[in-house]
């Protein structure tokens, strides 16, 4: 939302959402604008990791941050965007909404060298205060879709292997990265297993979702319109990393098919991928509600040390697609996708 004019207030910095959060609700921060500097690009993930774990924290202030900080009586909150760059633009991205009988407060996030000023004036030991102009308009709802396409299967063509990504992306950049990238591997994937002499056992379906960064829309619409036949969806997978090389796969699978999913694993382990043995992996990004709903789910771990860097800024343009990692990504999902709709298993046992 806008601030209706200039907006003047006294900035409480605090490092975490977690240090927001334990701030007592009230007036605590009455007249006041909160600034959580979280740094995603300060953290550190464990070894063969990513920093997809930073990202998640990264957005508990950018989700909840504005309602947090209303409660405790500020009059605004602001940022360190969730990046890991050094451009002086800030990253956009999605809030939870507003909560019902909490009063609306603007929220923005700051460019990372414009937040790393601002701590370092508060470090000065003297009151600061910020101005904020901001505008902002809701035009209404508009019509979306999910695009759906099918490799009708050959003997049990009800039954479906999902690959999944998503078609819309925020308006500073051409979403390139999120999530042209995935929308194009994963179309790849469907398209060199469409070419094949012989279409594979069961269904291939590749949906390629709507509303995904202003609130999973797309996928949840779909469940709702599937959800008398989810237990037809055996398994399911998605990109929303950008081109990053996948360094582990993580199964989500029952026990039973666990030794299934690991051969399979086999034929993508010379990529130089990992087997994790956690079997806990729900899907990514969209696929992740049907994850949650009992579908079984492999999740491709993507490298996305440099994601952070373009992620839901101008800098998310077709420049940043690398050629060689995208034939990477087919190369690792394929394999995997084909022989999954082959084979006659349940994986859910």
């Amino acid at each position: 939302m806008g601030t209706d004019g200039d907006l003047l207030g006294e900035i409480v910095e605090f490092e975490t959402f977690s240090d927001l959060e334990l701030v007592p609700e009230g007036d605590s921060l009455k007249g006041k604008i909160a600034f959580v500097s979280y740094s995603m690009a300060d953290y550190v993930p464990p070894p063969g990791a990513s920093r997809m774990a930073g990202y998640g924290e990264g957005t508990k202030a950018r989700g909840r941050g504005h309602v947090t900080a209303a409660k405790r009586g500020a009059d605004a909150i602001v940022i360190r965007s969730v990046g890991t760059d050094n451009n002086r633009n800030g990253h956009t991205g999605s809030g939870y909404g507003y909560e019902e009988g909490v009063r609306r407060i603007p929220a923005a996030a700051l460019s990372a060298p414009d937040a790393i000023l601002l701590q370092n004036i508060l470090r000065r030991d003297k009151p600061v205060i910020m101005k904020l102009n901001m505008t902002s308009e809701i035009t209404g709802p508009i019509m979306g879709a999910n695009v759906i396409g099918e490799i009708t299967g050959r003997e049990d063509p009800e039954y479906y292997i999902g690959l999944g990504a998503h078609l819309d992306s925020w308006d500073e950049g051409t979403g390139a990265i999120d999530d042209g990238a995935g929308v194009g591997s994963m179309m790849a994937v469907a398209t060199l297993i469409g070419q094949m002499e012989k279409r594979p056992r069961r269904s291939i379906r590749v949906i390629l979702f709507g509303g995904e960064e202003i609130g999973l829309i797309g996928v949840q619409e779909y469940a709702a319109r599937h959800k008398n036949d989810l237990d037809k969806h055996l398994l399911v997978a998605e990109v929303d990393g950008g081109g990053g090389r996948i360094h582990t796969l993580i199964s989500g699978v029952g026990e039973a098919s666990v030794p299934v999913i690991h051969e399979m694993y086999k034929l993508i382990e010379p990529l130089g991928i990992a087997w994790s043995d956690a079997n806990d992996a729900k899907g990514a990004s969209d696929m992740s509600v049907l994850g949650r709903a009992g579908v079984p789910a492999l999740n491709f771990m993507q490298n996305s040390n440099d994601y952070f860097h373009y992620h839901h800024t101008p800098n998310d343009t077709f420049d940043k697609i690398i050629p060689e990692d995208m034939r990477y990504l087919t190369a690792a999902y394929a394999p995997i996708v084909y022989l999954a709709a082959e084979m006659d298993i349940d994986f859910r046992q």
